[in-house]
């Protein structure tokens, strides 16, 4: 499912296709520039799924596991193809992965995580921001440079 504003705004729908994978409690998930391949943030158990968005009509198989840690709760893609992981969870919250899945970097935005769904990488992929979580009620905007 997709939407233009190209010909006063126009809705595209595709066949109805289904990851192949075994995992639940899916928390987010992103595409790579050209739609090959789509990224799961999946809560348990606790890794980033990679599957081929080109399938069959109705499914798509996994190709890859990015290793993640508790609890992933965001994925992006930047043009350059780096995958960008946030979790929602303390120590490392946030990991970037080149587009073969080589962890390139990690960094920790805040105390407890990164707000599922709330990682985002700029059009030019230059910078990364967060809504994270810091000592409870806290919530923290934050700004990262990431450079490829």
């Amino acid at each position: 499912l997709d939407v233009t504003a190209a010909g006063g705004g126009t809705v595209l729908v595709g066949p109805a296709r289904v990851p192949v994978v075994t995992a639940w409690n899916t928390a987010d998930y992103a595409f790579n520039e050209d739609g090959s391949r789509m990224y799961l943030a999946v809560g348990a158990p606790y890794d980033i799924y990679v599957v081929d968005s080109t399938g069959t009509a109705t499914s798509m198989p996994q190709v890859q596991v990015l290793p993640g840690g508790a609890y992933p709760s965001n994925v992006e893609v930047a043009r350059d193809g780096r995958i960008f992981a946030g979790k929602d969870g303390y120590g490392d919250d946030v990991w970037i992965f080149s587009p073969d899945g080589t962890k390139l970097a990690t960094f920790q935005v805040a105390y407890i995580g990164v707000v599922k769904g709330q990682l985002e990488v700029s059009g030019d992929g230059l910078r990364m921001v967060t809504i994270a979580s810091g000592h409870y009620p806290d919530v923290l905007l934050t700004f990262h440079t990431v450079a490829p």
